[in-house]
């Protein structure tokens, strides 16, 4: 059973908001339904404590329903977490691939010195490595 929502006016007359309050209530229930759970704290307690105040009978899924929206957004961030991670081993990987690639150009361009005679980009000179390592130049 629904409890009576009373609203007092300015002059202490009291008025039944029930019904009202169910609206509101049933279109914020069915916007967050819709919304797979993008309210903020602050709503999603809002919506609880109504839900509760009320004796709506559905203050238990609510409240099932927004711990697994806390759940979900732990697991978004550690995804994000893990991602940015995985994002930072790859950029000190490329960065420390680049400085041997840097290593192996200078070396070949000192030891080599018709190399840098013929004007060779860095790419071309890393293929050439490359070629040399696999036997094919």
């Amino acid at each position: 059973m629904v409890n009576i929502i009373t609203a007092y006016q300015a002059d202490n007359s009291e008025v039944d908001v029930t019904e009202a309050v169910q609206v509101i209530y049933d279109a914020m229930h069915s916007y967050m339904s819709m919304a797979s759970g993008s309210l903020d704290q602050e709503e999603w307690d809002a919506v609880l404590h109504l839900a509760k105040a009320a004796n709506f009978p559905d203050h238990d899924d609510l409240v099932a329903q927004r711990e697994r929206e806390i759940e979900r957004e732990r697991m978004r961030e550690e995804r994000r977490a893990r991602q940015a991670e995985e994002d930072q081993r790859r950029r000190v990987d490329a960065y420390n691939r680049l400085r041997e690639q840097v290593a192996i150009v200078d070396k070949m361009r000192a030891d080599e010195p018709e190399l840098a005679a013929q004007n060779l980009t860095f790419g071309q000179l890393i293929t050439l490595h490359e070629m040399r390592q696999r036997g094919e130049a």
